[in-house]
């Protein structure tokens, strides 16, 4: 049986949507946890329509999305712990796949489909190609190097998994998702499905990501050296781990110069000159992190004995 976790914060408009997709399952043994996280609007009035003992209600101050997460975790009854946002919806088969990939990969730890991102009526997936339409295991850190493989919305985890890696960091604004993805990836393989379970919304309001300034790292990337210390991996592995840290890197430096700290910026940069696969990424962010200083002068400083 599965435990479905959704943290609730303003989302009057969209919530119901949610819960109904998950109650419209062909798997029907799951528990819906809905932790609201302190929210001012009509978010509890709207869930008035549904009446369904599977669904649950628990309320906190407002707190963060982490912690209203976790509120759920400690509160789900099940092994497995499934996440839905507020504003996002499942595919009717969804837990029915996640249900299959557990009987196939019984030992995994953790488990995903694939996800769409869903902008004016229109679905986009994300799905890299050779592994569409696959059940399979796979290194998140490789696929995750570009675009994300997976969202919140798509993964499933067992509960003995969260007990040894952690829960969602508190008081992080941004990836705390990715966070927790990241230190699950060093410890096991994702068993993946190749088939788009869920829909990520960009249409909804208040949505989260857009409320804060990217400029923060999340705490696998502050402390990632220290864990990989601790871990025996192939060098494989470690490669890909590198990339993915430079993808995300490169991506603070970017959002440091759009928020007007171009020397930080630039320096981040200069720490990442050694990615294979995100050359190009890296030359383009570097040029833009250099405007409007792209004088022969400031070329000369920040390359000076390196090369690019």
């Amino acid at each position: 049986m599965f435990s479905v976790v959704i943290p609730l914060y303003n989302k009057e408009r969209h919530i119901v949507d949610a819960v109904k997709s998950v109650l419209q399952q062909t798997y029907e043994e799951f528990e819906i946890i809905i932790v609201n996280d302190g929210s001012i609007d009509n978010s509890l009035d709207a869930l008035k329509v549904i009446s369904d003992p599977r669904v649950k209600i628990i309320s906190q101050e407002n707190a963060g999305v982490s912690m209203a997460r976790n509120l759920g975790i400690e509160n789900a009854a099940f092994d497995y712990i499934a996440f839905l946002d507020a504003d996002d919806e499942w595919e009717s088969f969804f837990l029915q796949e996640i249900y299959e990939l557990i009987n196939k990969f019984p030992h995994t730890g953790w488990y995903a489909t694939g996800y769409a991102y869903k902008e004016h009526g229109r679905l986009k997936d994300v799905l890299p190609k050779d592994l569409k339409k696959k059940k399979s295991l796979v290194d998140f850190f490789q696929y995750s190097i570009f675009d994300l493989l997976i969202h919140i919305d798509s993964v499933v985890i067992e509960k003995s998994s969260l007990q040894e890696v952690g829960v969602f960091p508190e008081g992080v604004s941004y990836g705390e998702d990715q966070d927790l993805f990241s230190r699950l990836a060093l410890k096991y393989p994702l068993a993946y499905s190749g088939k788009v379970g869920t829909h990520y919304s960009l249409d909804s309001d208040n949505r989260a990501c857009l409320n804060v300034g990217l400029t923060e790292l999340w705490p696998f990337l502050k402390e990632y050296n220290n864990l990989l210390k601790n871990i025996k991996i192939t060098d494989e592995k470690r490669f890909y781990i590198n990339e993915f840290i430079a993808r995300r890197m490169i991506s603070k430096a970017r959002s440091l110069k759009q928020y007007g700290q171009t020397v930080k910026a630039i320096q981040l940069l200069m720490k990442y000159t050694d990615t294979v696969l995100l050359k190009k990424t890296w030359i383009k962010s570097f040029i833009f992190c250099l405007s409007p200083y792209k004088t022969l002068r400031t070329l000369k400083h920040f390359l000076q004995g390196r090369k690019v």
